[in-house]
């Protein structure tokens, strides 16, 4: 026999899951626009205005990679995105307040609590220590 195609209902699932990651991806980016903007406009000085929005763009490029790999990834992707995010989450922390609320607000938005949630329950008393 010839190669068959994928059934429909696989691609249909592997569309769905796209197009979930692509939204749960744009609302956390403009989450992280509008905190760094609301930040960056309170900034007297304009050098941390530029600095405010660069770790912005930062954090959502990091954080639109670490979620491609919680929703899509292998479990070993998934436990080294987890891994980036809680070091993500201590550099922002350090970084100030403001940042700190950014990210967890991006976190949230972003969709990774449901996934972050999901590795607490597992068997793997590594994921849950990860996930915690």
């Amino acid at each position: 026999g010839g190669v068959r195609a994928p059934p429909r209902k696989d691609a249909a699932a592997a569309a769905l899951a796209a197009a979930e990651t692509s939204e749960a991806s744009a609302r956390m980016q403009v989450e992280i626009d509008a905190a760094a903007g609301s930040a960056a406009a309170a900034a007297p000085d304009p050098r941390l205005n530029e600095h405010m929005m660069g770790l912005a763009a930062e954090m959502s490029d990091q954080l639109t990679d670490i979620m491609a790999s919680l929703q899509h990834g292998s479990d070993s992707a998934r436990d080294a995105a987890v891994a980036r995010l809680g070091q993500l989450s201590i550099a922002t922390a350090e970084a100030g307040r403001e940042q700190a609320r950014m990210f967890r607000s991006a976190v949230v938005v972003g969709g990774a609590l449901p996934e972050l949630v999901s590795m607490l329950g597992s068997e793997q008393t590594r994921r849950q220590a990860l996930a915690a």
